[in-house]
């Protein structure tokens, strides 16, 4: 059933807590097995839950925001996907995507894996596009995650991040280019720091929704594992290997570029 009423969802710095803001008492509707910013190279995945009618109380330190009844743990019955992104993703060539989603139950997650495909010019820091691609009928134990792609992997686009062009966050659009929400940054005056995902419209089914949100927390991931201190953290922890691996790769790369400059200079 869709949810007929605008949603506010905030992601709260250092927070692995998902809360709906939308009335006077923050409710924790979804919930990660650590937040986002506690994140290093050594963790791979992030488990993302419902957390239906849960509050959290001011004291617990898992939160930061203020409601009336105590914080409660992940249920293995509520996971709803994995947040992937396998160590040293940005070296390999032996996975999916840098960054996806699988499905941890089909029965409260029917949409299936999701793998993300983005988009950026060369001026822009961020992706300019995201679009999440989904794959019904496989979990986190199918093999494999993602099949090869195929004609109909357009028709298989569930949503769309498209980056606003002024301001901060993205627009999210459904499959028929629809607006369904929006994301912004919590203001310097906000009580908390984070994040907001505000659901525009009421043509979202719960699945979607869920799917929606997860992706949103992995984009989120996304721009920390991006940001200096985490690559070079990464880097540091690498191995002689991998790093002979990595300089090879880089090798190669360089290489077929000069042959291409080359090629242009001859014409």
């Amino acid at each position: 059933m869709a949810q007929a009423d605008k949603t506010t969802l905030v992601l709260a710095d250092s927070d692995h807590f998902i809360h709906d803001t939308s009335s006077s008492t923050p409710t924790a509707v979804y919930s990660l097995s650590t937040s986002i910013d506690s994140l290093t190279y050594k963790d791979s995945s992030v488990n993302f839950s419902r957390a239906l009618h849960q509050k959290v109380t001011s004291s617990s330190s898992s939160s930061t925001l203020e409601s009336d009844t105590p914080a409660t743990t992940q249920k293995e019955e509520d996971r709803l996907y994995n947040l992937v992104h396998p160590a040293n993703a940005d070296y390999r060539t032996d996975i999916p995507a840098r960054f996806f989603l699988t499905c941890h139950s089909p029965s409260l997650s029917p949409i299936g894996n999701i793998k993300l495909v983005t988009s950026k010019s060369l001026l822009s820091s961020k992706p300019d596009k995201i679009k999440a691609i989904h794959y019904p009928n496989r979990t986190a134990t199918t093999s494999p995650l993602f099949p090869e792609e195929d004609a109909s992997a357009a028709e298989r686009v569930l949503f769309t991040a498209i980056k606003q062009t002024f301001g901060r966050g993205y627009v999210w659009t459904n499959s028929q280019h629809k607006e369904v929400a929006r994301e912004e940054e919590l203001k310097e005056g906000d009580v908390i720091k984070g994040k907001k995902l505000i659901f525009t419209s009421g043509q979202v089914n719960q699945e979607e929704r869920d799917a929606i949100v997860a992706v949103w927390i992995l984009k989120r991931w996304a721009e920390v594992a991006e940001e200096k201190g985490f690559k070079k953290e990464a880097l540091e922890k690498l191995s002689s290997a991998d790093r002979a691996h990595m300089d090879m790769k880089w090798f190669k790369r360089s290489g077929a570029l000069g042959g291409l400059a080359a090629v242009g200079g001859a014409c």
